[in-house]
């Protein structure tokens, strides 16, 4: 795809910037999404699988169907939960963290911030009680 260069004001760069789902989607993306193009970007900044079992899968990072997660933001906590290989929030179904940490967290100014959901998100793994911070578990998958 061509790509041009155009100038925008500070508040044109704004909402594109609170448009964002994750740090690595392009701006041209949540630009597209914001006037109603189709972006053919992906839900996420990940590569990620929902499996047949109904879990989700990225970065080495499995979580079973059925897997309860909770974030801390601004002083509350959000939950989510994996089910048929996606993150189900009380505003949404996404693909993984990081847009899945967007959907449910709201500035002190009411906007939507730009989240690494991989910092935020803490699993607790069906059968398990301990909720264990989901970057933890991709470091780990990583050998770190």
């Amino acid at each position: 795809m061509e790509m041009k260069q155009i100038e925008i004001d500070f508040e044109v760069y704004q909402a594109i910037e609170a448009e964002r789902r994750s740090f690595s989607e392009p701006a041209n993306a949540a630009l597209r999404r914001l006037i109603g193009i189709e972006s053919g970007y992906s839900d996420d900044d990940e590569s990620f699988a929902s499996l047949d079992d109904g879990a989700w899968s990225s970065k080495g990072v499995t979580l079973p169907e059925e897997t309860s997660l909770r974030m801390e933001y601004n002083g509350s906590v959000k939950r989510a939960f994996i089910s048929k290989g996606k993150w189900k929030t009380p505003r949404g179904i996404f693909n993984g963290p990081s847009p899945a940490a967007a959907a449910v967290a709201t500035t002190k100014d009411g906007k939507t911030p730009t989240l690494n959901g991989w910092i935020y998100w803490r699993a607790k793994l069906p059968g398990t009680r301990e909720w264990v911070p989901i970057q933890e578990l991709r470091d780990k998958a990583k050998g770190r």
